[in-house]
Parts: C-alpha cells; structure tokens; sequence
C-alpha cells in the first residue's frame, strides 16, 4: 500500500515537471481510488 502512495506520487510530481499542476483536489480523488483498489485486491 506504502508503494501505491510512492508511485503516485512520483506520477504527481512528474505532473508538475511536464507543467500541468494537478489539483490537491484530484491528486486525493485518485489516492482514495488507489486505496479503494487496495481494499478490494485484499478481499480477493
């Protein structure tokens, strides 16, 4: 799970390399969706 929240963000900051700045908004919209993931990975 701790490496889900690395890739993103690594994919966030890359974001901010190319000069599109993400929204806090949207960056913990996409973790909540990783985490939703996560949960339903651990179920099955």
């Amino acid at each position: 799970m701790v490496l889900f929240g690395f890739h993103l963000l690594v994919f966030y900051h890359i974001f901010f390399l190319f000069g599109m700045p993400v929204p806090e908004i949207f960056f913990l919209f996409l973790l909540l969706i990783v985490l939703t993931l996560c949960k339903s990975f651990l179920l099955f």
